[in-house]
């Protein structure tokens, strides 16, 4: 089974991915490294980053894993984990990584609203939406592992517009 673990940078993929890849005993496929090392059809440089190459990512992913990074929702995943995060928390967070004023507010706008929920929902794919604003790693896990077993699609679960109208 390939579960796409998406979201805005920062929201907690990469910790959630490979967390739920252990438990699993898969791969984590880490689709920003795929696509630095070769899977690129370019580079962007006015967003400072390379373009993906999308078909020769498809064909570099394994059938059973678990996949990292804000891509990963487009290479047919089984099941989409689209995790969340508070806009203003999420600055917070990439502020942190010393990323510049650009990229953060990219991102964090991309968040507000709703760009890769919106790509997310349009998959072939059941899509499990989790907040991770104030739970733990190890609560966020248990709750994507527990949802994708179930099968329940969880969506709907985040609306930032509030944020949008400058209350958050």
């Amino acid at each position: 089974m390939r579960v796409a673990v998406t979201g805005t940078p920062g929201v907690g993929k990469t910790t959630v991915a490979r967390r739920l890849a252990g438990e699993r005993g898969v791969e984590c496929v880490d689709v920003t490294e795929r696509v630095r090392e070769g899977a690129s059809a370019g580079y962007d440089e006015k967003r400072d980053a390379p373009v993906a190459d999308m078909d020769a990512l498809r064909r570099s992913v394994p059938d059973d894993a678990v996949l990292d990074g804000h891509l990963s929702h487009r290479l047919c995943p089984d099941h989409v984990v689209l995790l969340r995060c508070a806009p203003d928390v999420l600055r917070s967070r990439l502020e942190g990584r010393g990323w510049s004023e650009r990229k953060v507010e990219e991102n964090v706008r991309a968040e507000a609203l709703d760009v890769t929920a919106a790509e997310a929902f349009g998959v072939e794919a059941p899509v499990f939406e989790f907040d991770t604003t104030d739970g733990t790693v190890e609560e966020t896990v248990k709750r994507v592992a527990e949802a994708v077993e179930d099968r329940e699609a969880r969506t709907g679960v985040v609306d930032w517009s509030a944020h949008l109208e400058g209350k958050v």
